[in-house]
């Protein structure tokens, strides 16, 4: 409302002016010139005015929205970063499960082994003891 009263304002003191200003051709050759505008012609400079302004508001929010896409691109870039991070250390998480498991497997064979061994052991022993019983109680 400011904007267009002061554009009303404007074309109002330049169509004064223009009803008193010298005319377009000088009366002398180094004389400085003033150049009379009619209606028509103030009309289109206000509309170029108004037009400018217009512009320049759709510049402005247009600078405004590719800030917000920008902020918006560095967080992206940050959760990316983040994201990939997680990944790594998860990968690596999953790598040191992977060596326990292997470990663990080969403790654990080898327990299976042993205990093998154990029962085997124990039946020999207690073979030889049965037939040291068994020797004894027949001799």
């Amino acid at each position: 409302m400011r904007k267009s009263s002061l554009y009303t304002a404007l074309l109002l003191l330049l169509t004064w002016t223009a009803s008193f200003a010298q005319p377009s051709k000088p009366s002398k050759p180094n004389t400085d010139t003033i150049r009379c505008f009619g209606i028509t012609n103030l009309r289109v400079i206000a509309e170029k005015f108004a037009d400018g302004d217009r512009c320049e508001a759709l510049l402005q929010n247009s600078n405004a929205k590719i800030a917000v896409r920008d902020s918006m691109l560095v967080l992206k870039d940050k959760e990316l970063s983040l994201q990939s991070s997680e990944i790594v250390l998860q990968r690596s998480i999953i790598g040191n499960k992977d060596k326990e498991i292997q470990s663990v497997t080969a403790k654990f064979d080898d327990e299976v082994k042993r205990h093998k061994w154990t029962k085997l052991g124990w039946a020999g022993t207690s073979i030889v003891l049965s037939a040291v019983i068994v020797i004894g109680l027949f001799n």
